[in-house]
């Protein structure tokens, strides 16, 4: 992939931000990245909850000094999101896997949610005690869960309506989905 910049309409479509904004990590370049994120960019993580544009550059971005590359195994574009899942290697060859919804917005990232991350192992069974095929199941069962929330509304599994607020003041949107649940 060349630069991560976007120069034509064609660049604007949410998997080239998408795949644009993990390859600006893998060259470590803080310029391209900072064009392809919005002003108002958030970020939510099990570890940072809703975080602005600053915050983020501030805690996440120096990781990409440990970044050596990204292999995406599920990129899946609905309307304005991407559903990413991939696996990561860092300089020192540890092998990472993540599932993150970005949101894009007139060519930008305007938001990020990041599920939990774990490390790829090179056993049959991961960490979590799954395989990676129902590592994968789970994944697409957040995507169905996700598609189903939005087409059928105050209808979806979760019992809430799409936007109701939890008492943590977080929209049903915002909380990760717990497999299982």
């Amino acid at each position: 992939m060349s630069s991560p910049t976007l120069n034509s309409a064609a660049d604007a479509d949410p998997i080239t931000v998408a795949k644009k904004t993990y390859q600006a990590y893998v060259d470590k370049n803080r310029t391209a990245i900072e064009q392809l994120i919005v002003d108002d960019f958030h970020f939510i993580s099990p570890l940072n909850n809703r975080i602005d544009r600053r915050t983020y550059f501030a805690r996440c971005w120096p990781n990409s000094e440990n970044i050596a590359d990204f292999k995406f195994i599920h990129l899946v574009n609905e309307g304005d999101r991407v559903f990413v899942t991939y696996e990561g290697h860092s300089r020192g060859g540890k092998g990472f896997r993540n599932t993150e919804i970005l949101t894009v917005r007139r060519g930008k990232l305007g938001r990020r949610k990041s599920y939990r991350a774990w490390r790829r192992t090179s056993r049959r069974r991961m960490r979590n005690g799954r395989s990676r095929t129902e590592t994968t199941a789970v994944c697409a069962g957040w995507q169905r869960r996700e598609r189903l929330r939005r087409v059928e509304g105050a209808n979806w599994p979760g019992g809430k309506a799409a936007g109701a607020r939890s008492q943590g003041g977080q929209t049903a949107e915002d909380q990760p989905s717990v497999p299982g649940q």
